[in-house]
């Protein structure tokens, strides 16, 4: 379906449908958060939110939800890390997605919901050497990425190894015997850098953006800034984004 993956005379269309999916989204979610509030107050409420804030998702029949349409129905944002899985290429884009949800409501913590790489070999039906040493330098690239990007935590799928049926995968950050592996170790040592390691400074340099100049949304706002962004990091500025113009702002001209 190119009305989602391409840019074109459609682009109104898809941006009102975003507007809409907005509204309904961010009324439901925030009823099902006062909901949960009414027995439990305490703690914040919110989702796994799958390829929301995935700045590098361009895909057919999938339309995920945007992180503007729930600024008011969660109390923290919660992407998932599956798009991200790769060398350090793959995984800087998370920094994008820290800078975006900051942009809907930089109140809210920014909170990995789920981050893990599979390492079994279904072949051997046993876990393959060279996804176990993968798994460990994803994981050092991902924490890179959390520290220089000032996110606020990290949930991994799945805590136990071995294999899981109905997955057919192994998540596991230990060994079925509970001893470490590659990637518990550095788990240990950057997990702990991770939290020590102090917020990014405020943002010395601002980048405009506008959702409703592109069909694809998010991933148009990227393609459009994203050498901007990154020469900015590489020049020793901490960019952040501002809206050139809202979502369906009544007032543009173009």
């Amino acid at each position: 379906m190119k009305w989602l993956t391409q840019d074109g005379p459609w682009r109104k269309c898809v941006a009102d449908y975003r507007l809409f999916l907005d509204d309904l989204l961010g009324e439901r979610y925030a009823e099902a958060r006062r909901l949960v509030k009414t027995i439990d107050a305490v703690h914040p409420v919110s989702f796994r939110m799958q390829f929301a804030g995935d700045p590098t998702f361009n895909a057919e029949r999938l339309l995920p939800y945007d992180f503007y349409g729930l600024s008011e129905a969660v109390d923290l944002w919660e992407p998932e890390a599956y798009g991200r899985i790769g060398d350090w290429e793959k995984v800087k884009p998370g920094h994008f997605t820290a800078a975006y949800a900051r942009l809907c409501d930089p109140a809210r913590p920014v909170m990995w919901a789920e981050m893990g790489f599979s390492v079994w070999d279904q072949s051997r039906m046993a876990p393959q050497p060279g996804k176990l040493a993968f798994a460990a330098r994803y994981c050092a690239d991902f924490y890179r990425m959390l520290c220089e990007s000032g996110a606020d935590g990290v949930f991994f799928w799945w805590y136990p190894g071995g294999y899981r049926l109905n997955e057919q995968s192994d998540y596991g950050i230990l060994n079925p015997d509970g001893t470490d592996r590659e990637l518990t170790k550095v788990i240990r040592t950057e997990g702990s850098r991770f939290l020590a390691a102090p917020k990014p400074a405020a943002p010395d340099c601002w980048i405009s953006v506008d959702r409703d100049r592109d069909a694809r949304g998010l991933f148009g706002i990227y393609e459009a800034v994203k050498e901007e962004y990154w020469r900015a990091i590489s020049d020793g500025k901490t960019p952040g984004l501002k809206w050139r113009a809202k979502p369906g702002d009544a007032t543009r001209t173009d």
